[in-house]
């Protein structure tokens, strides 16, 4: 009796019956069951990683052991990030196991990300010329701090016809949004008047990021349009922060 053991691990029992016949005599039937246990060839010490905001902030490094329950090539040994949001610092062998170095690069917009690290190592002695080598999967999940960021990055504004006066919709998110009635202290842009209208946002996250949606009007004081006369940045100033420059198009 063989019993394919790809993808388990731990305890596992299988069960299967056959049936004997002796020429014109009735059938009998012989029950077979087959427990054990299955070791995958791969493990890893932690089996998933978690960065946390201060491991992004001070850029930590967090160390991953690996295990063998096979003779393998540990010079064979490749790692991939799936999204490219994990990179290797640094690999060495220690006398029973492997050890890596790992430190999170995520998107600077996302305020929480995940990846999936995947191991694959060449067997030292493959006893079936089709197994060639063995791998393992890894979750890696974080959470980061942002300060302030615009959504989109670029913001678009329209001036209907040819009016002097223009809109455009974005959105302020971060940690570092200040609080109280009037975060925006004020909106400027050269050769135009702005005005602005606030709505906070609420967000499908729990990791309590803060957003404002922000209804932003411009109008040319001179009453001039056409295209050269068009805003190319705005700046966003609020209290006790750093300016934020925003192109528009």
């Amino acid at each position: 009796m063989r019993v394919d053991t790809a993808g388990k691990s731990g305890h596992f029992s299988v069960s299967g019956m056959l049936l004997w016949t002796v020429g014109e005599r009735k059938p009998w039937p012989v029950h077979l069951f087959l427990e054990g246990t299955a070791n995958a060839v791969l493990s890893a010490d932690p089996f998933q990683i978690q960065f946390s905001a201060t491991d992004i902030r001070d850029q930590a490094v967090k160390q991953l052991s690996l295990y063998s329950n096979l003779p393998v090539n540990w010079s064979t040994l490749r790692v991939h990030s799936e999204p490219p949001y994990v990179e290797v610092t640094d690999e060495s062998s220690a006398k029973d196991h492997f050890k890596v170095k790992l430190r999170a690069v995520p998107p600077t917009e996302s305020r929480e990300f995940s990846a999936t690290l995947f191991f694959t190592v060449g067997l030292a002695d493959p006893s079936n010329a089709e197994i060639k080598d063995c791998s393992l999967a890894v979750p890696v999940n974080g959470v980061q701090q942002i300060g302030i960021q615009v959504a989109p990055s670029v913001v678009l504004i329209r001036f209907p016809g040819n009016s002097p006066e223009g809109s455009a919709h974005f959105i302020l998110r971060g940690n570092d949004l200040p609080r109280g009635p009037r975060p925006i202290d004020s909106i400027v842009c050269d050769g135009f008047e702005a005005s602005w209208e606030l709505r906070e946002v609420t967000s499908q996250s729990a990791t309590g990021l803060r957003m404002l949606h922000v209804d932003l009007k411009l109008s040319r004081r001179d009453g001039v349009t056409g295209d050269s006369t068009r805003p190319r940045r705005v700046a966003i100033r609020m209290v006790d922060r750093v300016p934020l420059e925003v192109p528009l198009v």
